[in-house]
């Protein structure tokens, strides 16, 4: 069952919650796409080897 966006005579809009969780979920990726593309080529702030570190494994634990 399809419900439409609804328009108040005070100029409000009513938008349906399934339709309004569509398009939070889209804002949100366009917003994280923006944010990688502008971070894209800046340097990471940790390397993997300090990840790996912190996880407490060793390169050779990745490996196998």
């Amino acid at each position: 069952m399809s419900q439409l966006v609804e328009f108040t005579k005070d100029g409000k809009v009513v938008i349906p919650l399934h339709l309004w969780n569509q398009i939070k979920e889209v804002a949100e990726y366009l917003y994280l796409e923006e944010l990688i593309s502008q971070r894209g080529g800046s340097p990471g702030v940790v390397s993997l080897d300090q990840l790996i570190e912190e996880e407490g494994l060793t390169r050779d634990d990745l490996e196998s």
